[in-house]
């Protein structure tokens, strides 16, 4: 999550700082935030996560689908067959 969380952050141009800039009235976040969930230090509920893809314009269902296909690739076992 944290690594696909950085990467929609990334293709929007958004630094840290103006993601959290962009969350700070919704969830009084600051940089250091946005840090701690990219490096897996802080988990995020599904209203922090909601607020997060409304703020990275991107569609909440595309990112669960996003984040299951990269579970899935992560850990299955070398050479199996990936099904969605």
């Amino acid at each position: 999550m944290c690594k696909l969380l950085r990467e929609y952050r990334e293709r929007a141009g958004l630094s840290q700082d103006e993601l959290a800039d962009l969350l700070s009235d919704n969830l009084g976040w600051h940089k250091s935030q946005i840090g701690k969930v990219e490096r897996g230090e802080r988990r995020l509920d599904v209203f922090e996560t909601r607020a997060i893809c409304i703020a990275l314009g991107i569609d909440m269902v595309n990112f669960w689908r996003d984040l299951n296909k990269l579970m899935n690739e992560s850990t299955a076992p070398e050479g199996a067959a990936h099904t969605n």
